[in-house]
């Protein structure tokens, strides 16, 4: 009772967000994260109460279904500290820890598939996708005999929901870290040689201020086995930039995110380049092309500030290049773009959640909506199995 009464004086000033949030509703939510062992992250909301992104947190929350990762005390001692923090970065923080739509386990595709989630992360200065959509979390759920855990991915610590409770319209998962927001593309440890090789050329400032962009990076071992082309005094050799960008410009798709669950098969892309790149799907894998080489990709979706990469296994040695093609494409990707977040911003706030929507094969597709974001989807499979194949017009990876 005394940790209780503690929390409402320290959120005094939280209640008087909104005329809108009811003071009952704000004690009972903080009453059940304290019961929860969420102390700590009800801190963290009245430090960011003062902020404009803070208060956006607070002020719809009871309206419609939605979705809150609440860190447990523990998460806090694995070197996050509201002291440190300022408060307009606690505020972007607490908006990536809330989705819009409920959503449980069955919402979430299985290990080793996953399932991409929008958040409520629209800052400017901590995400650049594009058409100022909302940043992304990408989820899997674990099965362990009768158990399903979820599990955020892209963190780095392991992040695990080992609790979920939930309060009214809310969904509530109690996780053990807290969860860190996508980098730029050259703090990605995954990818250290492709980001050497885009600094190289010159062409890394332009890739992580690009509004939304795929990247197809090939890992370290790609370009090890690519020494002999890629090597000094080759036809793409690193002294060489002008090839070296055109090559690395055949690896991005320009103005777009596209994540591993909307890779389908027989898909066409334009690079940066302005070369195409189709995507295979068989019982192999999903497979990149550009020009003669063909490369697997090898692990999918790892979320960065400004898009997402999906790892190969194969430098794409095209060093053929189309600069009206990729003008003309990066045109068509922003305009699509803008009238996709045209589109969002009109969609109604009362569709319904949680509602299948072209499920065939075993599969099911949910669309998590919200009031502001219409299309948050995730796919999951019965038994774990990842799907080489087709639900409409997303994939499971």
């Amino acid at each position: 009772m005394r940790a209780l009464c503690s929390l409402l004086l320290l959120s005094a000033g939280v209640l008087q967000v909104s005329a809108q949030l009811n003071a009952t509703f704000v004690a009972e939510l903080i009453n059940t994260l304290d019961l929860a062992n969420a102390t700590l992250f009800v801190e963290t909301i009245h430090l960011a109460g003062d902020t404009a992104t803070g208060q956006s947190f607070l002020a719809d929350l009871n309206q419609g279904n939605k979705t809150i990762f609440a860190p447990n005390n523990d998460a806090y001692g694995k070197g996050f500290d509201n002291r440190n923090k300022s408060h307009a970065d606690l505020g972007d923080r607490l908006m990536y820890h809330l989705l819009p739509g409920s959503i449980r386990p069955a919402d979430i595709g299985a290990s080793p598939g996953h399932t991409v989630a929008r958040t409520f992360l629209l800052d400017n200065q901590m995400q650049h996708l594009e058409g100022d959509q909302p940043q992304a979390l990408v989820l899997t759920t674990v099965h362990a005999s009768d158990l399903a855990q979820i599990q955020v991915l892209n963190q780095k610590n392991p992040v695990s929901v080992v609790h979920s409770t939930g309060y009214k319209n809310l969904v509530i998962h109690i996780i053990d870290s807290f969860l860190e927001l996508p980098p730029p593309i050259s703090a990605l440890s995954a990818i250290p040689s492709c980001v050497a090789a885009f600094k190289q050329c010159g062409g890394l400032p332009l890739l992580e201020s690009t509004r939304g962009v795929t990247l197809f990076a090939p890992n370290d071992a790609a370009f090890n086995a690519a020494e002999q082309i890629v090597g000094a005094g080759g036809g793409l050799g690193l002294g060489n930039v002008t090839l070296l960008s055109i090559v690395l410009g055949n690896h991005v798709i320009n103005g777009t995110t596209t994540y591993g669950t909307q890779l389908t098969n027989g898909a066409r892309y334009m690079s940066a380049s302005g070369e195409p790149l189709t995507i295979e799907i068989n019982a192999h894998g999903t497979f990149v092309t550009s020009g003669n080489t063909t490369a697997k990709i090898v692990q999918t979706d790892i979320l960065a500030q400004n898009g997402v990469v999906h790892v190969i296994d194969t430098v794409l040695a095209s060093t053929n290049s189309d600069n009206t093609a990729a003008a003309s494409a990066y045109s068509s990707a922003a305009a699509a773009a803008a009238a996709e977040a045209s589109q969002a911003s009109r969609a109604a706030a009362a569709a319904p959640t949680g509602v299948p929507v072209n499920a065939t094969s075993g599969a099911s597709c949910v669309r998590a909506q919200g009031p502001s974001f219409p299309w948050t989807w995730s796919l999951s499979l019965p038994g774990g199995a990842a799907l080489a194949g087709l639900v409409g017009a997303w994939l499971v990876v």
